[in-house]
């Protein structure tokens, strides 16, 4: 995917509103719970849980939750 493709947007405007609320002072909770609501991944995952079965994924929705 792209950043012209629907997944490719939503990742970038995510990682935008991010930066933009950190800048602002917004905890990284806030940011979190900002991110979900923005995008509808779950961000609470803890490293333990994703790393098992964590394979490589080049898309958004592959990468962008995994990487919070």
């Amino acid at each position: 995917m792209t950043h012209n493709h629907p997944e490719g947007i939503k990742g970038a405007q995510s990682v935008a509103a991010a930066i933009f609320l950190a800048r602002k002072g917004a905890t990284q909770a806030d940011i979190r719970d900002a991110l979900e609501q923005q995008v509808g991944y779950d961000l609470h995952r803890a490293y333990e849980e994703i790393q098992p079965s964590y394979s490589f994924d080049s898309s958004f929705q592959g990468s962008v939750p995994e990487a919070n």
